[in-house]
């Protein structure tokens, strides 16, 4: 951008520039309108549609909004449309068109002015086809004034062509984008606007398949631009980047990949410049460096991309997260494509219903990545201490009953029983051992009385011969406590070295 120009955005952005230049619809006699105006001008959108809305609701501004109320009505369209407010926009466009349907309006720029509003309401709701029709009653308007401005020609043309490009209505955009590069060649040679309409001639040429044509006009609109606004302007970078789409649709990819990164070299001079459309730049440059084959200049640019869209957590986010995930893959990074595929997931999975297909993608490519994930660690346990539990009494003898050295046959030291308190009344109970060969537990219960043992049955069940229990061949060898047990049990004993204790049903009490 040249000097000139870059003077006026400061003093644009500073509210200093010329009434007659920047705000049209008010002047020194309503100052309130005219500083809304100003912030409506420098970005501050919000701060315009409250002022604007008090200037039309209080009492005290009332002789001010009755003189100008078509203009104050409009402004306040155009605060609520530069905040995407599209259903208010339009109410508020809606009451100044009341007041313009006159025929004798029908040539106004207020009536103008309305029609684009509403047309940019209908748009951002996605009515094209009203959007389309109160467009043309714009450029109408604009075109009936007694001095029409073909700055303002211009401009309507190109809004309507870029509207039917997007309706798939080619060959109707590229005849109303011809005519907007005409005006300008004709009325305004060199200006910005000349380079607008060059470029937007050049996308709907390439619509319609003529792809030299569109290149030619793209570098004439380039070349314009770049003498009107300067090299470094954002103007020139759109420029690059809509030659580079025309260069892929004809699948000249080198030449696509040189005039993005032309456009990306321009951006990245800028100084505060959007890093949004910085980062979906360099998505759309990796894009044609991973159809080349070029993947690590495709994964840094991806890398950064992904780092500048982080903090909007965007659906952009994603896809460039998607992208990532890709070249990982084709690189041979699968855990930092599994991640980057599990971030996407993760942001399209916060709405199933309206991104089922691509959190079923993300689902699909990391399970697609699992047979080379590394396996997952499993989490160390630390063993437990042993529950010591209540000291056993008494041993069944089996294959782990005692040996002659006081010894276990599995190794284990002999366990003697505490003394027990003379208060205590002990109770004793058993239970079987789950195990096939286990011992019987004895769990001591003090201050339970003693149960009495059931008497034995009449008939007791055969059983298999068994050896008879090396840890205590007879009862003498025990101890007095084992020996008293022994004594009550005795008759249960039976030839085949059994003690008996199996035939009796005890209840384990709780404790």
């Amino acid at each position: 951008m040249n000097p000139l120009e870059r003077l006026k955005e400061i003093a644009s952005v500073l509210g200093l520039s010329a009434a007659s230049e920047e705000y049209a619809w008010f002047d020194a006699s309503n100052p309130v309108c005219r500083d809304a105006e100003k912030l409506l001008h420098s970005g501050r959108a919000a701060e315009a549609e409250e002022i604007f809305s008090k200037v039309l609701t209080e009492p005290r501004y009332a002789a001010v909004a009755k003189k100008q109320l078509p203009r104050i009505l409009l402004a306040l369209a155009a605060a609520q449309v530069r905040q995407k407010k599209w259903d208010a926009a339009d109410q508020s466009a809606a009451r100044a068109w009341a007041l313009l349907s006159e025929l004798r309006y029908r040539t106004t720029p207020e009536y103008a002015e309305c029609c684009r509003l509403r047309g940019e309401a209908a748009k951002g709701r996605g009515d094209h086809e009203d959007a389309l029709r109160l467009f043309l009653q714009g450029l109408a308007a604009v075109e009936g004034q007694k001095h029409p401005k073909p700055e303002e020609i211009v401009d309507r043309r190109i809004e309507i062509a870029s509207l039917l490009r997007g309706m798939s209505r080619w060959q109707e955009a590229e005849r109303m984008a011809a005519e907007a590069a005409r005006v300008a060649a004709e009325q305004l040679p060199g200006a910005r606007r000349q380079g607008d309409a060059l470029r937007e001639w050049a996308l709907c040429l390439a619509e319609c398949g003529r792809y030299e044509e569109a290149r030619e006009a793209g570098e004439k609109a380039a070349d314009v631009h770049r003498a009107a606004c300067g090299d470094q302007s954002d103007e020139l970078a759109l420029d690059y980047e809509k030659l580079g789409s025309i260069c892929q649709k004809q699948e000249d990819l080198p030449a696509a990949v040189g005039y993005l990164e032309k456009a990306l070299g321009i951006r990245e001079r800028q100084v505060g410049g959007d890093t949004s459309e910085i980062a979906l730049l360099m998505v759309a440059l990796a894009d044609l460096y991973t159809f080349i084959g070029r993947l690590a200049p495709a994964l840094e640019l991806l890398q950064q991309a992904v780092g500048k869209l982080g903090p909007a957590r965007d659906s952009s986010f994603a896809a460039a997260l998607e992208k990532l995930g890709a070249v990982y893959t084709r690189t041979g990074r699968y855990e930092e494509a599994a991640g980057c595929y599990q971030r996407a997931y993760e942001y399209w999975a916060a709405s199933p219903d309206d991104h089922a297909d691509r959190i079923a993608a993300n689902r699909q490519a990391i399970e697609n990545l699992l047979p080379w994930l590394p396996e997952p660690e499993m989490p160390v346990v630390k063993p437990e201490a042993p529950d010591p539990g209540i000291s056993v009494l008494r041993e069944k003898p089996g294959p782990g009953a005692r040996g002659p050295a006081g010894r276990s046959s599995a190794g284990l030291p002999a366990m003697t029983p505490p003394p027990l308190p003379p208060s205590a009344a002990p109770a004793l109970l058993f239970a079987r051992s789950p195990e096939p060969a286990g011992e019987i537990e004895f769990e001591l219960q003090s201050g339970v009385a003693d149960i009495p043992l059931p008497a034995a049955p009449q008939q007791p069940p055969a059983r298999p011969a068994a050896p008879a229990p090396a840890a205590i061949s007879t009862p003498e060898a025990a101890s007095p406590g084992l020996r008293a047990l022994d004594a009550a049990v005795s008759p249960k004993r039976d030839d085949s070295g059994f003690w008996g204790w199996e035939d009796l049903e005890f209840e384990r009490l709780s404790h």
